[in-house]
Formats: C-alpha cells, structure tokens, sequence
C-alpha cells in the first residue's frame, strides 16, 4: 500500500479536487467508528463514482481490502461490491478521464484482488442479505478476470428483475 507521506498521491486523478491520502488515512482511522459511513462516502466518490474509476482506484482498492476485513459481513460485502466493481471497470473501459494504469501500484492493487477472491467467497458462506449476495455473484468472476461471465450474470439479472 503506498504510504499517506508518499509523493506519488500527487499524481492521481480522482473526481473531485480533494486531498486523496488525507481522505484515505481519515476513513482508515474510522473504520469501526461511526464516522466511517460518511467518511468512506466522500472516499468512494474520489475513486468510483457513477461506476466510473480513475487511477486513484488503484491506490485505494488495497487500503478497502485491507479494512474492509475488520467489519461485519454485511458492511464487508458492500466494500467488496465497490472493489469487484473497479475491477469490472477496469477490464470493460478502463478509466474513465484517460488517466493511465500506474505500473508502480498495480502490484499492491492485484494482490489485494487476489485477497477479494477468497474474502468473497468467505461472505457469501455467512449467510448475508440475498441482495448484497446476488450482486456480490454478479461480479465475482471479475475478480478472476471474467468480464464476459459478469456481463452475461448481469444481463441475467436485468431480464429477470
């Protein structure tokens, strides 16, 4: 994970002109407060949002994996939702202002979709909200590379709803 101190925050993109490390380390210091609902809002809307991902995504997908561990399951699954779906971003348009994969953090951001992989399948076996699991198995194959596969559960998923 690339350290709060660390210069390269600055070459992120996000969207909205905000202090990314700053929000970052703040959410990561609430996760299990009350605070962090709303502080992990104003993150998720630097990183992901409107189903949109720029650079910055990278950056913090490993930090939401690392925390995101330390919460129920049914808060857990919501923050896999969010990394399943930069991932599914990733693959179907990359991001969206352009702004390049960084060769310097995708080592930490794949490992930590490795780690999505099992704490997935961990969540979906405690018996969590059916909706929160049906859009959890919806993305789940991107977490594997299987855009393809996410797509077609999607398409599934429109057509019977």
């Amino acid at each position: 994970m690339l350290p709060f101190e660390d210069p390269r925050w600055n070459e992120l993109s996000t969207f909205y002109d905000d202090d990314l490390a700053s929000v970052v380390h703040e959410w990561s210091m609430a996760v299990g407060f009350d605070q962090e609902s709303d502080i992990y809002h104003r993150l998720f809307n630097l990183y992901l949002h409107q189903n949109t991902i720029t650079n910055s995504a990278f950056v913090v997908v490993p930090y939401v994996v690392k925390h995101c561990q330390s919460v129920s399951a049914e808060d857990r699954a919501g923050y896999l939702i969010d990394v399943a779906t930069v991932e599914y971003c990733r693959l179907r348009h990359g991001c969206w202002d352009g702004s390049p994969e960084l060769d310097w953090a995708m080592q930490s951001y794949n490992d930590s979709i490795e780690i999505a992989q099992e704490l997935v399948e961990s969540v979906l076996d405690e018996g969590i909200d059916p909706e929160l699991a049906a859009e959890l198995r919806t993305l789940q194959p991107v977490l594997y590379g299987n855009l393809e596969m996410a797509i077609e559960r999607q398409a599934s998923r429109d057509n019977a709803g």
